[in-house]
Parts: C-alpha cells; sequence; structure tokens
C-alpha cells in the first residue's frame, strides 16, 4: 500500500488500492487455509490490514514526497559525476 501510495495522488486511487491490497491478505490467508500444512489466521487478517491502513496513511504525510525529493538528488548527483 505504501509503495503504490507513493506513485498516485491521494484519492478514489489509493481507496482502490487500499481494498485490492486487502482483498489480496484475505485471499492469500483462505489459501492458507487450504494447504495441509498452514493455517488460516483471524489474527494475520487484522494485522494484515493494519499494515494497508498504516501504509494509506503514511502515504498521506509529507513522507510521500521523500522519493521524489530522493530521485531529484540521485539524478543532480549523477550529473556531477557523469558530466
Amino acid at each position: 500500500m505504501l509503495w503504490f501510495g507513493f506513485i498516485y495522488l491521494p484519492g478514489k486511487a489509493h481507496l482502490q488500492i487500499g481494498a485490492g491490497s486487502t482483498l489480496i491478505g484475505i485471499t492469500m490467508e483462505i489459501l492458507q487455509g487450504l494447504t495441509g500444512y498452514r493455517s488460516f489466521e483471524c489474527t494475520d487478517l487484522i494485522y494484515n490490514f493494519l499494515g494497508v491502513m498504516a501504509g494509506w496513511l503514511l502515504a498521506r504525510t509529507r513522507l510521500s514526497m521523500a522519493l521524489i525529493h530522493l530521485e531529484k538528488a540521485l539524478a543532480h548527483l549523477k550529473r556531477q559525476v557523469f558530466d
């Protein structure tokens, strides 16, 4: 969620990505329960959802601009080294 939250602007896309991430977590947990060597855990579902929510919240902060600033700094450094 956090990675995709950095790519897309807040709004409908963030809600869709959050819902999709949550559905992936639910699906994986159900599939684990269908295997003979893994188990379905409700607590894992809760932690997966909390992880999605944490990513969603962090993507709405100034932290989301950190990757843009890092990319600009690296591009500037690259120009200095290779020019």
